[in-house]
């Protein structure tokens, strides 16, 4: 019951980073692609999204 309660908080997590505007500054930021394309590079999900979530960075 414990692990699942927390894959629930991890997953509630990662979602609430996919929804924050700190990943859409981030990616609107981004050097060469700026805000080009903005929705339709949110709407996917990658792995600088699982390692910004998780570690706290804000790199793209």
């Amino acid at each position: 019951m414990e692990k699942q309660v927390q894959l629930e908080t991890v997953l509630t997590d990662f979602g609430n980073y996919l929804l924050s505007d700190d990943r859409k500054e981030l990616y609107a930021s981004h050097p060469s692609l700026g805000k080009r394309n903005l929705d339709e590079r949110l709407s996917a999900v990658n792995d600088a999204d699982l390692t910004n979530a998780f570690s706290g960075s804000k790199q793209n």
